[in-house]
């Protein structure tokens, strides 16, 4: 530190922490796998590391991917958020210095096989529809605050969308249209309400929580006469804050995949309006809609 600098923020920690666990349910024999993605970081009294090169005050990222994989072992990894708050208390609880942890988790999809029409006990197949996420924070005295994330669910419909009445000026060639196809990639995160204590945190059903943010997402995507995608972004989230008291606030970034009339007309074919079946997708440039809708 100088006089004309200070270190105005300041953490570090561990990413792409990789494991995979199995879980065998002793009754049935079922196996169950959870492979994670973790990143930790650190935060807390941490100046003197950066200013004067003293590294008595740094936990060794070495050492926080030591303690992921030995609580991954110890504990039940089954709900993210859960596991994620355990690692991080155990940051600021464990280290005198250390006042603030995060810990962010990308559960890897592997769904289970269905072998003769019947589920498999220990075989599975990637399942690249979906990518659940978690992002916890416990700030010591605080509490933890959790977002958690329903990502790259890649979605269609080939009617039931439209847009029109939209803002005109010079530079306006789209036309209005009532009918199209609506295609996106979804990217949902859901800020939970802060948690006072792990307890209160721990007895939390963030595995329902997630499910029903996938099924309302997808209902109402499906089943809604589309008027744009803000509309249609909008539905969704306020049905998931209306269902959940203890989520605060969502947020969506919704692309619009684009498939396009392909304009047949000089080979006498009216593939237009009404009468298209034909589409070109169109990768860019694509539009990006967001939205953050949060209780009053």
């Amino acid at each position: 530190m100088t006089i004309t600098t200070y270190v105005k923020q300041a953490s570090y920690g561990k990413t792409m922490v990789k494991f995979m666990k199995k879980d065998v349910c002793p009754e049935t024999k079922v196996h169950t796998i959870y492979e994670m993605d973790i990143q930790s970081m650190l935060s807390g009294e941490l100046d003197e590391s950066y200013t004067k090169a003293d590294n008595s005050v740094v936990v060794p990222t070495d050492t926080q991917k030591n303690t992921i994989y030995v609580f991954a072992k110890n504990n039940d990894v089954s709900v993210l958020e859960v596991f994620a708050a355990k690692l991080a208390k155990h940051f600021v609880d464990r280290y005198q210095h250390i006042h603030g942890a995060t810990v962010d988790i990308t559960l890897t999809p592997w769904a289970r096989m269905n072998v003769h029409g019947k589920p498999h006990n220990h075989s599975f197949v990637r399942d690249p529809s979906e990518t659940r996420k978690t992002h916890v924070a416990f700030t010591e005295g605080k509490g933890f605050d959790v977002v958690s994330s329903l990502k790259d669910v890649l979605v269609l419909k080939s009617t039931g969308s439209a847009f029109n009445k939209f803002h005109k000026c010079e530079y306006t060639t789209l036309p209005e249209v009532d009918d199209r196809i609506f295609s996106t990639n979804i990217d949902c995160n859901y800020t939970f309400n802060q948690f006072s204590t792990f307890d209160e945190l721990a007895s939390y059903d963030f595995n329902h929580a997630y499910k029903s943010v996938k099924e309302i997402t997808l209902d109402t995507f499906a089943l809604d006469d589309s008027a744009s995608v803000q509309a249609t972004m909008y539905k969704m989230a306020d049905q998931i804050i209306n269902k959940f008291p203890n989520v605060a606030e969502v947020f969506y970034g919704l692309p619009n995949k684009h498939y396009f009339e392909i304009n047949l007309t000089p080979f006498g074919i009216d593939n237009l309006g009404t009468n298209c079946s034909l589409y070109q997708p169109q990768a860019y440039p694509s539009g990006y809609i967001t939205c953050t809708v949060a209780r009053k």
